[in-house]
């Protein structure tokens, strides 16, 4: 009888223990909504810049380097006054190189899909265009993209682009 009773509390344990498996496959990736479309020339496309993270650990800092086409489009507005990531580090855009770098952070970790800020571009030219990540922003040794867990663990992996077509008025 003893050694079911000890069988019994042993299963229980494991099953309460914390899922260490699941923190250490946490990760993160950055997203475009909408992340491809139909424009027409001379409007604007807004597009939100997402962060969705998995597992049990959340994130408490982003760094995003963006690249679009200058012939294409151009930023007229960076909003990040609904982002889940109160404090502003960094927020630039370049409409001639066609750059865009963001960093934002919060003091509390943030756990699935969170809104980092709302870009408005304006179509400037017909064709298919790509907003992309900074050829950098992956790399392991000096990456320009980041999601930062606590203790400051980068966990953000490969994440998708956006491809719109501009079409003529």
């Amino acid at each position: 009888m003893k050694k079911y009773l000890f069988t019994f509390i042993f299963i229980l344990t494991l099953l309460f223990l914390p899922n260490r498996g699941e923190a250490q496959t946490s990760q993160a990736t950055f997203s475009f909504s909408p992340n491809t479309g139909s424009f027409s020339l001379n409007n604007t496309i807004p597009v939100d810049l997402n962060v969705n993270t998995t597992g049990s650990t959340g994130i408490t800092s982003v760094k995003a380097s963006l690249t679009f086409d200058a012939s294409k489009l151009e930023v007229v507005t960076i909003d990040s006054s609904q982002s889940s990531f109160s404090f502003q580090w960094e927020q630039t855009f370049d409409n001639t190189q066609g750059t865009i770098s963001i960093q934002r952070s919060s003091p509390t970790p943030r756990l699935g899909e969170q809104l980092i800020t709302k870009i408005t571009f304006k179509t400037k030219s017909t064709g298919t265009t790509t907003i992309a990540y900074d050829p950098n922003c992956f790399s392991a040794v000096n990456p320009t993209c980041l999601a930062l867990k606590p203790d400051d663990t980068n966990i953000l992996s490969v994440s998708s682009e956006a491809t719109f077509t501009v079409t003529a008025a």
